[in-house]
């Protein structure tokens, strides 16, 4: 997903994380997130990690509107606002950076 996407839009939405795919899975199930949402998986603490994004957006501004306009149930997640270029070193370090 990652290397698909188009350099114009670098930056997405990071609703959750957990160690637990099965949780990410269910919450975008739940949420019925579908095509928008996107994990990763990475290290946390020596353990999997795995990231639930959302969306993708030209730039960081595009990215923190379009969080401000999630449903009330997405923000209880405190979701941040996440450039690809940090996924993909987290991705290729196999830890969190940020």
């Amino acid at each position: 997903f990652i290397n698909e996407h188009n350099a114009a839009l670098n930056t997405t939405v990071q609703l959750m994380a957990s160690d637990q795919l099965s949780s990410v899975k269910a919450f975008i199930a739940e949420h019925q997130l579908n095509q928008k949402a996107h994990y990763f998986e990475t290290t946390f603490h020596g353990k999997p990690w795995y990231m639930l994004t959302y969306g993708k957006y030209p730039t960081e501004k595009t990215a923190q509107a379009a969080l401000q306009q999630l449903p009330i149930t997405l923000k209880k997640q405190r979701p941040w606002v996440k450039s690809f270029a940090i996924i993909e070193k987290e991705i290729q370090l196999q830890k969190v950076i940020a």
